[in-house]
């Protein structure tokens, strides 16, 4: 079995003396042409697999030959939602302190050219003493090619950092009666979706770790719920604040 100067190649370590009696593990027996690709080679997989359920028999290492460091190998990326556990140890599984709950509704009344638009914005439940989560809450009217829409984000955030949202945007039904609704939900990786879904939001941003910050929540102070005005065109808007619930009626 020719061997590349800088191949790697596998050494068993030494044996304890409980593992004394083992079979013998014969790489060149078996034809292993690619340490690798164990999928190419079914004699091989099986003969690792019934090796590695043997108690106590030692495991092989990797080795240059050139006596160079070893690479490590990639791992699985990982994104995670939450800043590490500030305590001493992790929070256990399935805790509270390990998700976020949200809930919200959305429901359209549409009679002829009167209709009725009522949204349940999302609401955040998530163990604030563990991670000092926070949600924001943001609403806008903006006007469309054939009638207003309006959007709204709950923007979650822990410790200043940016964690995901969701959000909505509704376009009112025009005299042809179409009307379109989109629902976003991100949290991790895809968070950064904000910035397609919701422009108004994110425009001129640096990073969306700004949408938690004290300046950007001032900034943003008359994009609020209770600070929709009463009336825009044929479109009335009152907000309930101990319900969380906007409707809107035209």
């Amino acid at each position: 079995m020719t061997m590349l100067r800088n191949a790697f190649i596998l050494l068993l370590a030494a044996a304890p003396a409980s593992a004394e009696g083992l079979p013998e593990f014969n790489l060149n027996a078996l034809h292993a042409k690619d340490l690798l690709r164990r999928d190419r080679n079914r004699e091989l997989a099986a003969a690792m697999r019934d090796y590695d359920m043997i108690p106590n028999a030692p495991q092989p290492v990797f080795v240059r030959m050139d006596g160079g460091p070893v690479p490590e190998l990639p791992g699985p990326e990982v994104y995670q939602v939450y800043d590490p556990f500030p305590g001493p140890s992790l929070p256990p599984p399935l805790s509270k302190a390990g998700y976020v709950l949200l809930t919200s509704s959305t429901r359209l009344k549409i009679d002829r050219e009167k209709g009725e638009l009522t949204v349940t914005f999302p609401e955040a439940q998530f163990s604030g003493w563990a991670f000092g989560g926070t949600e924001e809450l943001f609403v806008k009217v903006t006007p469309g090619r054939t009638s207003p829409r309006i959007s709204w984000a709950a923007v979650l955030c822990s410790r200043g950092s940016y964690l995901g949202y969701k959000g909505g945007t509704v376009t009112f039904p025009s005299r042809s009666g179409s009307y379109s609704l989109k629902e976003t939900l991100a949290l991790g990786s895809p968070k950064g979706g904000i910035s397609r879904t919701h422009r108004w939001l994110t425009a001129g941003m640096m990073t969306l770790d700004d949408l938690c910050s004290d300046d950007f929540r001032k900034k943003m102070k008359d994009a609020r719920a209770e600070t929709l005005p009463p009336r825009i065109g044929a479109y009335s808007f009152e907000f309930n604040p101990d319900t969380n619930t906007l409707k809107a009626k035209w």
